[in-house]
């Protein structure tokens, strides 16, 4: 009994701490004063936004000095907010997922289509200069793109040299307007 008690227990503690930390607010990004950071825009929707997760996933890993962040871009209300939340929760991100529900996000940096992505550098006094603003790669599907944007300017950045590209064009689903 009390092992299966210890189970259940783990069991919820995971849960409720997924979902609590899941999920961030734009304060986690704009108080973290790591010199690199990626924002990823991201839509449940778009299957696009979805062929590069692993991806995504993967570039956390390998360059482990940048920190990513991934924003959800989804319209939230009472009736899709738990779809959404089971979605990003279901993903297994290796980086915080933002809710940015007033598209602060979207519109500070102009974010036109998922996936999009921004690497930001940040100053002394957490000022932003964007060096890269696009595509993830250059096609929809992950498996099938030729060019890998975020990837070789990634590399780059780590190795001391500018980024290779300084714009990709993303290629996705629009992101909607509030």
């Amino acid at each position: 009994m009390r092992n299966f008690l210890l189970h259940w227990f783990s069991i919820l503690f995971i849960f409720f701490c997924q979902e609590s930390l899941a999920f961030e607010n734009r304060d986690t990004f704009d108080k973290d004063s790591t010199h690199t950071k990626v924002l990823v825009f991201l839509s449940r929707n778009c299957p696009c936004s979805k062929s590069h997760i692993e991806h995504l996933n993967n570039l956390q890993h390998q360059f482990q000095a940048v920190h990513f962040y991934g924003v959800m871009t989804d319209l939230i209300n009472e009736d899709t907010k738990p779809l959404i939340d089971d979605y990003y929760s279901s993903k297994n991100f290796s980086f915080p997922i933002i809710r940015d529900d007033e598209h602060y996000l979207v519109q500070k940096f102009s974010a036109l289509k998922t996936p999009h992505t921004v690497i930001v550098t940040t100053d002394k006094g957490n000022n932003y200069k964007i060096i890269y603003q696009g595509g993830v790669s250059n096609h929809r599907e992950f498996a099938q793109s030729t060019k890998h944007f975020l990837a070789e300017n990634l590399s780059q950045i780590t190795n001391g040299k500018p980024v290779k590209y300084a714009e990709g064009k993303s290629l996705g689903c629009y992101i909607r307007r509030l």
